[in-house]
């Protein structure tokens, strides 16, 4: 009777360290499947804030690049200092200010006669997700040199 009741608290103490490998891989996979949506997210958002602000160059190389301009191509902006600001929500669809989680700026400047730049910015809260350049060379037409 003795060695029975020995067998069974070995067989006790298997059973405690087979269920605490599967705890403990358990736990590290809940880690890597919570780290992999952490990542999926990440790039989702960069995915969406790449080409709205593609848009948003494109708006600007292909118009003056004034507030006007880009307001008539994105009415659910609205002008901010030195350009124009649009509103997503979660869903990368546009919103109000106050229901947004992204926003996209556009601040431009004048360098010269000649050019036009832009920086355009996605930002979650504060935090940056992606940022443009754009430089735009405006060619001088014949009414511009004939009053040189």
């Amino acid at each position: 009777m003795h060695e029975r009741k020995s067998s069974s608290s070995l067989f006790l103490m298997e059973l405690i360290i087979v269920l605490f490998f599967f705890l403990l891989t358990a736990a590290i996979c809940i880690q890597v499947f919570a780290r992999a949506h952490s990542i999926s997210r990440s790039s989702l958002e960069l995915s969406h804030a790449q080409s709205l602000c593609a848009s948003a160059a494109e708006v600007f190389s292909g118009t003056d690049g004034s507030a006007e301009a880009f307001l008539e191509k994105f009415p659910e902006g609205i002008t901010a200092e030195q350009g124009v600001e649009l509103f997503y929500d979660e869903n990368f669809q546009s919103s109000g200010e106050n229901e947004a989680k992204y926003r996209l700026t556009v601040k431009t400047s004048s360098s010269g006669t000649d050019s036009r730049s832009a920086v355009i910015r996605f930002l979650s809260g504060d935090a940056e997700i992606y940022s443009l350049t754009v430089c735009r060379h405006i060619p001088l037409t014949a009414e511009k040199e004939g009053n040189s």
